[in-house]
């Protein structure tokens, strides 16, 4: 059993939160034929799996093609209920939306969606990606 848990929160749904089962973000650089950096630091994608909501607020966002929200995700301790890290998202869009269904385990219908943020921050390191207006 994790040691951790994990919350989704959007600051246009105030008091709403979602269980997060599995996230992943990273950032990149690309590099020369030497092994060099060669573009500055990508990233600002974010992978998130949750119990699949009751609502259609995330399902909204996805075929509103302009839509962008901000937010944050909250992981903390569980033993201890406090915050560990959290990463706040600015301006993002939702650009994947899947729904899993499987009678085997104990998460059977499951969301998946990723988002693609203008800003990401962790533990307060920033990182921008550079969007036309």
């Amino acid at each position: 059993m994790s040691s951790f848990n994990a919350k989704l929160h959007f600051t246009d749904n105030p008091g709403k939160e979602y269980s997060v089962l599995q996230c992943n973000y990273s950032f990149v650089q690309k590099t020369d034929d030497k092994g060099r950096p060669s573009s500055p630091a990508l990233g600002g994608n974010v992978y998130i799996t949750l119990t699949t909501p009751p609502d259609n607020f995330l399902l909204k966002w996805m075929v509103d093609s302009y839509k962008r929200r901000s937010g944050f995700i909250n992981f903390f301790k569980i033993d201890e209920e406090a915050t560990f890290q959290k990463v706040f998202f600015t301006n993002a869009y939702c650009v994947e939306y899947h729904t899993n269904f499987s009678a085997e385990g104990s998460a059977s219908m499951v969301t998946s969606i990723v988002l693609s943020a203008q800003k990401l921050q962790v533990n307060g390191v920033d990182h921008n990606n550079d969007w036309p207006d």
